[in-house]
C-alpha cells in the first residue's frame, strides 16, 4: 500500500521536502539534520542533452564515467546513514533489504527522481545475482544507473555493475549484477560551512519554505517534479552532483571546464527563455535553486558582470548566466570567470561581435 504524502496546506510542498531542507539567507540550500550536506533543486530534464553536448565537445566518452563518479559519491553519503551493524547484517542476508529499497525508492519520488519499481531479483550470494528496476520518467540514464547501483552495493553488501536500456519513451530498465573487479569508494563531496549571507526568502506561513516554492508541483506518485513558470521539470539533486563536475575537470584537465560551461550554456538558452530582464529576478532564482548568492549583476557595452558569492556548481553557474544573458540580449557571447577558494565566482560576458570588431 502506497504511504500517504503529506503535503503543507498552504504551499504544497511535501512536508518531507520541508522537514528535511533548509533555505538559508546565504544562497545555500542544506540538509537540516546534516548542515555540512549541499543538495542543489535543479532543471534536471537535459542533463542527458548535456553529458552528451560535452562529449561532442571533448571527442570522449563519458556515459561510464559519469555512472562510476555518482555510484562512488552517492554509495559515499549513504554509508552514513547505514550502521555497521546494519550493514553487517545485510551482507549476511539476515534482514531483509526490500523495507530498506522502499523507503529509498520513495525518497527518491520525493525528490523528482522518478519511480523505481523492482522487476526480480536474486541476492544469494553468488554470481547470478541480480537486481532488475524500472524507472518511469527517470531524470537521466547514468545518474539513475548511478543512484540504484550505489543503494545495491549497501543493500546487497557487494561490488556490482550495471546496464540498462530504454524500454520506451520515459521508461528505463536498469539491472545490477556482480561486478568482476573492486572499485575504489574514497571521494565524496565537499563539506559545506555556512556564513551569513543577504538572501531575503519570503517564507510560507505554515512550513517555513521559500514562498516560491509554492510555483512548483510534485507529483509524488510518478515521482516527476515541475515549474509551473517554465513547465521544466525540476528534481533535488544531492552534493555528488559537484563532486561529478570536479572529478570531470580533474581528470581531463582544466579545460574540460570550458565543455562543462558551453554544455550548460546551450541548455540554458532553451530553459530560461521565460525569465525576465530584472537582474533582481535572476538573483531569486539562483538562490531558490541552492546556488549562491547574487552580489552583483551588472550590465555594460553590451556585457555584463555578475558576482556569486557562497557559490555551488561554479561552471555549471557560469554556462547558466551565459545562457540567460544570450537569451534577453540575442547575441552570441564570450564568457571569462574567476572562482575563488573562499567559494565566489566572477563572471564576465563579453558580446563576441565587439570582439571580433577589437580584433586586428
Amino acid at each position: 500500500m502506497e504511504p500517504r504524502i503529506e503535503r503543507c496546506p498552504r504551499c504544497g510542498v511535501p512536508l518531507y521536502i520541508a522537514t528535511e531542507h533548509s533555505w538559508l539567507d546565504s544562497g545555500a540550500i542544506v540538509q537540516t539534520h546534516s548542515p555540512t550536506v549541499r543538495p542543489y533543486f535543479l532543471e534536471c530534464e537535459g542533463f542527458d542533452n548535456i553529458w552528451r553536448k560535452m562529449e561532442i565537445l571533448s571527442g570522449l566518452p563519458l556515459e561510464r564515467e559519469i555512472i562510476e563518479s555518482k555510484r562512488r559519491n552517492v554509495k559515499i553519503y549513504l554509508l552514513r546513514h547505514f550502521p555497521d551493524r546494519i550493514r553487517k547484517a545485510l551482507e549476511k542476508r539476515e534482514i531483509d533489504w526490500q523495507p530498506l529499497n522502499f523507503g529509498l525508492r520513495l525518497i527518491a519520488r520525493l525528490a523528482g527522481y522518478g519511480r523505481y519499481e523492482v522487476i526480480s531479483y536474486q541476492n544469494r550470494g553468488d554470481q547470478d545475482d541480480h537486481i532488475t528496476e524500472t524507472v518511469l520518467h527517470p531524470i537521466s540514464r547514468p545518474l539513475a544507473c548511478g543512484n540504484m547501483v550505489a543503494a545495491f552495493e549497501i543493500l546487497f553488501g557487494r561490488a556490482l555493475d550495471v546496464t540498462y536500456r530504454d524500454l520506451e519513451e520515459d521508461l528505463l530498465e536498469i539491472t545490477a549484477f556482480p561486478s568482476p573487479e573492486d572499485r575504489s569508494d574514497e571521494g565524496g563531496a565537499r563539506m559545506y560551512f555556512y556564513r551569513p549571507g543577504g538572501v531575503e526568502h519570503t517564507r510560507c506561513t505554515e512550513c517555513g519554505v521559500p514562498e516560491e516554492l509554492g510555483r512548483f508541483r510534485w507529483n509524488t506518485e510518478l515521482g516527476v517534479v515541475w515549474d509551473t513558470n517554465t513547465g521544466i521539470r525540476m528534481a533535488i539533486m544531492g552534493p555528488e552532483l559537484e563532486s561529478l563536475f570536479r572529478e570531470l575537470v580533474e581528470s581531463h584537465g582544466p579545460d574540460f571546464a570550458r565543455h562543462i560551461i558551453q554544455a550548460t550554456r546551450d541548455y540554458s538558452l532553451s530553459a530560461f527563455r521565460n525569465l525576465s530582464e530584472d537582474p533582481e529576478q535572476w538573483r531569486k532564482e539562483i538562490a531558490i535553486r541552492g546556488l549562491g548568492e547574487v552580489r552583483e549583476f551588472t550590465f555594460y557595452k553590451g556585457g555584463a558582470y555578475v558576482k556569486v558569492v557562497q557559490a555551488g556548481l561554479h561552471h555549471v553557474l557560469v554556462g547558466a548566466a551565459q545562457g540567460f544573458f544570450e537569451n534577453i540580449r540575442g547575441y552570441e557571447t564570450s564568457v571569462d570567470w574567476e572562482y575563488t577558494e573562499e567559494g565566489s565566482v566572477e563572471i564576465e560576458i563579453k558580446p563576441k561581435n565587439l570582439l571580433s570588431q577589437s580584433t586586428p
